[in-house]
């Protein structure tokens, strides 16, 4: 599942009628940052910012993308620093915020994590997106329970199989019974009857964890996908939490190794896969 965070480095990609050297070197930089170069967009975002001409939008996105790049560096510190310059800018974007919590979180810094998970709650408290991201933060953390609840409140979603799937693993963490997927629904005009959304993926996951499918046929449903290299990340991550949690930590290390090299950058699973993995024997 992609990050929606991503989504930001587009913005500087506007044509800019006023443009100074700091455009062009920001570009260069989210370039890089897209080819998973990340010293080298580190580099050239270091001189887009130094060039001191960015717009305020084009600040933001050049604080959070080098944030990104240090976070994908393992420099915590740096990223949340770059994270903290970004909200300087635009206080009340949520999507920062949850990047800055979640180095934080990776900084062994969690009473500032939760601050951050306190203020995403207060500016966002209905916002099904939101919720999401601090289910994630709230799982890196530990806090299951609260994990659940906030993934609880994501099942109404557009990603609704996405928010049923780590809505499961909060509460096998708790030692819960699975529940019932149940399928999104909507009237089809003039016909009377309803149309649900139980086809395509991540369908093969859902019936995986419901014992309707194996993995081998998970897998198999991969290859028959155009999109392979992000189903087969999902799959590799998806299998591996559920192999851990059912005890079979043997099986689950290299798919969850798979997932944190193999994942697309802009994919949750690779994310979270990075901090799954501190936690695996």
């Amino acid at each position: 599942m992609r990050r929606t965070v991503l989504a930001a480095l587009a913005v500087a990609m506007v044509a800019d009628s006023a443009a100074g050297a700091g455009y062009s070197l920001l570009n260069v930089g989210i370039d890089y940052l897209n080819q998973e170069r990340y010293s080298d967009a580190i580099v050239w975002l270091d001189k887009a910012i130094a060039a001191g001409d960015l717009n305020p939008d084009q600040s933001h996105v050049a604080y959070v993308d080098r944030g990104l790049a240090y976070s994908m560096q393992q420099q915590p510190d740096k990223a949340a620093s770059d994270f903290t310059s970004a909200l300087a800018i635009m206080p009340d974007d949520p999507q920062t915020i949850a990047e800055r919590a979640s180095a934080y979180i990776e900084a062994n810094q969690p009473d500032k994590a939760m601050n951050d998970l306190a203020d995403l709650q207060k500016k966002s408290p209905h916002n099904v997106s939101i919720a999401f991201q601090r289910g994630l933060l709230d799982w890196e953390m530990g806090h299951y329970a609260d994990a659940g609840n906030a993934f609880s409140e994501t099942l109404a979603d557009g990603n609704y199989a996405y928010s049923w799937l780590w809505f499961q693993l909060a509460r096998l963490k708790q030692g819960q019974e699975l529940s019932i997927f149940r399928p999104q629904t909507w009237d089809i005009a003039g016909l009377h009857i309803k149309a649900t959304s139980q086809v395509g993926w991540p369908m093969p996951l859902i019936s995986f964890y419901q014992g309707e499918m194996d993995e081998a046929a998970v897998y198999s449903a991969v290859q028959k996908d155009g999109e392979n290299e992000g189903r087969l990340c999902e799959a590799n991550f998806y299998i591996a939490e559920w192999r851990a949690l059912h005890g079979d930590v043997t099986a689950a290390k290299p798919m969850m190794e798979k997932a944190e090299s193999d994942c697309p950058m802009n994919y949750i699973e690779r994310h979270m896969a990075k901090f799954e993995l501190r936690k695996l024997p």
